[in-house]
């Protein structure tokens, strides 16, 4: 992700979140929703950081465990991770 994309990001968690968007929510209600727009941005910035990152891709990938060449079978495998925003691929 690009930097003016996590910017359009922002600004649309940001907007609502505004008054005009949040005047007849309780607070408790205002909260859960400021909280799952922070939750979409740090996502957002956690996908953006692992595409980045040159172990996504290695040339030749190591297993985990035994540390010997892995066998790729299909030509893309995806990985999941599991954090606590959520499954990332």
């Amino acid at each position: 992700m690009g930097e003016q994309e996590f910017l359009d990001l922002c600004k649309d968690e940001l907007g609502g979140t505004r008054y005009s968007m949040t005047k007849d929510m309780t607070m408790a209600e205002w909260v859960v929703r400021i909280g799952e727009s922070a939750q979409r941005i740090a996502r957002k910035m956690l996908e953006s950081r692992l595409e980045e990152d040159p172990r996504r891709d290695p040339e030749e990938p190591l297993g985990g465990k035994c540390g010997w060449r892995l066998r790729i079978q299909d030509s893309v495998q995806r990985r999941v991770l599991r954090t606590g925003l959520g499954k990332i691929e």
